[in-house]
């Protein structure tokens, strides 16, 4: 008799363990939940202590725009005041300028016709005279021109002669009258054409040479201030004017391009002094011819042109300059330290002390600084004291107390 197959003792408890694990769970979850609950409560009830208010500054107190500011208060190392004192005529800060060819004793010089350079007879900075030959171009449109002429004068020679015959026979009254109008008027014509034919050739006021080349030659004296054609090169009839300029170098413009707050006071007639690089040592004084009327679009800037005498040559075109202006102040403007002026990008402010003793921001316009100091066009009077230095400090108390 066969004994029985004896069950392991661990298939009997698995039913009460997966069990016990499925209630460890359920606890375990229903713990969680009570916990964020009472979390969620507990945060909810949570209330934040406010910062701690800003130490008072027991020496600076802010009223508005106005700061105030006790006696013996360590702002005070930083602060220095100054009086606004009314401007007087000066010489401005040196703005850079070009010398320029004086365009009134100049000339352009061109090609009347299309072709081709041949040969070039001044270079650039050569002293010319009236006629002095400057360059040969070879032209087909002067063949042209040449054989337009030579078959008007062939017309002209063949209607005269048919008027000369026909005019004969009437007088021997072989013909009508009738047929010498019609050659006089065909003679006409023909005197028409040969008569417009030579002042095609005439108008071009240059130096045939051969059939199809011509010369052109300096229409004044003076130096070849630009030049920009060379052996070989093709032109075209719209080309005059822009192969080479022949200036008279005795007297030149000095152009400065000044910016508008530069140019407060400067007019024509005002005292002017100049200083070049090439010229060391040497200061030449002139007055403003021209002020531009038209502010450059882009720049912003204001062309102010100055005549000077150069009978050395020493000022030679296209030389940098420096340029100082002797202007007057505008009425009722002021001269004040450029360190006191603060701005916010838009507008430009300073501080002013009053009879109170307290410093209060003022709006004003100024112009262009110059040697450390800046003139004031409105917004302070003579004798008012601003803050030279520390205006910056002032400034940022008024942020901070608003």
């Amino acid at each position: 008799m066969r004994a029985p197959t004896p069950v392991p003792e661990h298939s009997s408890r698995a039913p009460a363990d997966s069990k016990r694990d499925r209630q460890t769970k359920i606890v375990g979850a229903g713990l969680a939940a009570i916990a964020s609950v009472i979390a969620i409560v507990v945060a909810s009830r949570f209330e934040r202590k406010p910062p701690p208010p800003p130490a008072q500054s027991n020496t600076v107190a802010v009223t508005g725009s106005a700061v105030s500011i006790t006696s013996g208060a360590p702002q005070w190392d930083v602060i220095r005041l100054g009086k606004a004192e009314a401007a007087t005529e000066h010489w401005s800060d040196p703005v850079p300028g070009l010398v320029k060819v004086n365009e009134t004793t100049a000339a352009r010089v061109g090609a009347p016709l299309g072709g081709r350079v041949a040969e070039i007879y001044a270079e650039l900075g050569q002293t010319v005279s009236v006629g002095t030959p400057l360059f040969k171009v070879a032209s087909p449109d002067l063949a042209a021109l040449r054989a337009d002429e030579e078959h008007a004068k062939i017309d002209l020679a063949a209607t005269k002669a048919t008027y000369d015959r026909v005019h004969a026979i009437v007088q021997a009254r072989a013909l009508p009258e009738k047929e010498e109008i019609q050659a006089a008027q065909a003679l006409r014509q023909a005197e028409l054409a040969a008569t417009a034919a030579s002042s095609r050739l005439n108008s071009l006021k240059v130096a045939t040479q051969g059939y199809g080349e011509f010369v052109v030659r300096s229409p004044r004296a003076g130096q070849v201030a630009e030049k920009t054609v060379l052996p070989g090169q093709e032109i075209e009839a719209g080309a005059a004017g822009n192969l080479m300029m022949i200036a008279d170098l005795s007297t030149v413009w000095v152009v400065a391009e000044v910016f508008e707050s530069d140019s407060i006071g400067v007019k024509p007639g005002t005292k002017t002094r100049i200083t070049v690089a090439s010229a060391p040592g040497r200061v030449f004084e002139s007055e403003v011819q021209t002020v531009s009327a038209v502010v450059d679009p882009d720049r912003h800037s204001i062309p102010i042109r100055v005549q000077l005498d150069n009978p050395d040559g020493a000022l030679k075109p296209n030389t940098f300059a420096r340029m100082q202006f002797f202007t007057a102040a505008p009425p009722g403007s002021v001269d004040i330290a450029a360190s006191a002026l603060v701005t916010d990008g838009a507008n430009q402010y300073v501080y002013i002390r009053g009879a109170d003793g307290k410093f209060s921001r003022r709006r004003v316009t100024a112009g262009a600084a110059r040697e450390g100091r800046v003139l004031v066009t409105a917004g302070l009077l003579p004798g008012d004291i601003v803050v030279e230095r520390g205006a910056i400090l002032l400034d940022n108390q008024i942020q901070l107390a608003d």
